[in-house]
């Protein structure tokens, strides 16, 4: 298919209306060059523990989703792979996207991978974007705690409702 595309990676836990590395990728590129990729990693789901009907919930959010996306005249690249690295690659091989776009996992490995060794495992340019389904990453309200102070959970989480104008009485 030639370097005029880039793909975005939508993980199965990150299935939003208004998804930040689509829009990222859609802000830079047309999109008929925006190529969707998800991918149903077998491993992935044997490694969770989660009861069959709750797998059955998952997969059946993300098949629903891709539809949405192709309603909305996206292509979506949609894989069965062993794992997300495996689909990745097979996608990055048909394609030959010149980036690949992708939201910050909510985990800590799956972040890691993200940012430390997908690019060299795809052997294409990667560009991660925050994480916005959290919302201590938008705001925090102990940016830099003291040395050796201790943060109190309390103090913490009634700042946040403060910020967020949430669960507040009149009276704070």
């Amino acid at each position: 298919m030639g370097n005029s595309n880039v793909s975005v990676w939508i993980l199965g836990d990150q299935l939003l209306a208004h998804h930040p590395a689509l829009m990222a990728a859609c802000d830079r590129f047309p999109r008929a060059q925006v190529r969707i990729v998800m991918v149903e990693s077998a491993g992935r789901l044997r490694k969770l523990a989660y009861q069959r009907k709750k797998l059955v919930l998952i997969l059946s959010a993300m098949r629903h989703y891709a539809q949405e996306l192709r309603a909305q005249g996206y292509s979506v690249d949609y894989i069965h792979a062993e794992s997300a690295v495996e689909g990745l690659r097979a996608h990055v091989t048909r394609h030959a996207p010149q980036r690949l776009y992708t939201m910050a996992a909510a985990e800590y490995p799956g972040r890691q991978l993200q940012q430390r060794h997908l690019a060299a495992r795809l052997d294409c340019p990667v560009t991660v974007v925050e994480n916005t389904q959290f919302l201590v990453g938008r705001y925090d309200p102990y940016p830099r705690p003291e040395e050796g102070k201790r943060v109190i959970m309390e103090h913490f989480y009634r700042a946040m409702r403060r910020h967020f104008d949430l669960l507040i009485t009149p009276d704070n």
